[in-house]
């Protein structure tokens, strides 16, 4: 009885340990996907929306250099010049190079 309590306990953790591995790649899609959608929305001129949809991948992953990026330069054309500033100081300690956040500052 032991052994078979063994056997299944392993194998739920093995079980668990794949669904896992999916949603990890599954959140990583789901993040290429919204940053698709940002992207649209900029080539439409649609900024209001671009913000919506990078504050969606930012609050998945805050510290995504891409997405505050875009942001940042979703607000500077949305004369959202403080927030425009905070992305990009976020943006810099990420990555202290990142040529449109130096120009921000």
């Amino acid at each position: 009885m032991k052994k078979i309590r063994s056997f299944l306990k392993a194998k739920l953790v093995f079980v668990a340990v794949i669904l896992f591995c999916l949603s990890l790649n599954s959140f990583a899609q789901d993040t290429k996907t919204l940053l698709a959608q940002a992207k649209t929305a900029f080539e439409n001129q649609k900024f209001e929306e671009a913000v919506a949809v990078l504050n969606q991948v930012i609050t998945r992953e805050p510290a995504n250099e891409e997405a505050l990026t875009q942001r940042a330069r979703a607000f500077i054309i949305l004369k959202k010049v403080p927030e425009a500033s905070a992305d990009a100081d976020k943006v810099l300690a990420i990555n202290p190079k990142n040529l449109f956040a130096l120009n921000v500052r």
